[in-house]
């Protein structure tokens, strides 16, 4: 799911735009739209996902995406850093600074896929 996520920048860009900068300065009604058509694309996600992760039981699929939404929006930018940030991580120092987006993501997902496991 991370080289999947990672292989589609605009969907990560937007992802990473949702919270701070897509849902503002919009109307009530423009929110309630979007955010139906969102959960509902959300539940698709999570049934696909328990077709692959067959232990997982609905409510914790359903939370698995919502974690790999807000995963992938921080994970993203520091990812992907202005050029004056990545022209300071070339500094030895600030190596581990470095952040491999499909790495880190898959990383954390595993993590939070067993988290979600153990509280059964």
């Amino acid at each position: 799911m991370a080289r999947s996520l990672a292989d589609r920048p605009v969907l990560c860009d937007l992802l990473s735009a949702l919270g701070s900068e897509l849902e503002r300065n919009i109307s009530a009604e423009a929110a309630r739209e979007f955010k139906l058509a969102h959960v509902r694309l959300l539940g698709e996600l999570a049934a696909l996902l328990r077709r692959h992760i067959t232990v997982l039981t609905p409510s914790a699929a359903r939370e698995l995406v919502s974690l790999t939404i807000v995963y992938t929006a921080g994970l993203w930018p520091f990812a992907h850093p202005s050029g004056a940030v990545a022209e300071a991580q070339r500094d030895p120092e600030l190596a581990d600074t470095k952040v491999d987006f499909a790495d880190r993501l898959g990383r954390t997902l595993h993590i939070a896929v067993t988290g979600l496991l153990s509280l059964r």
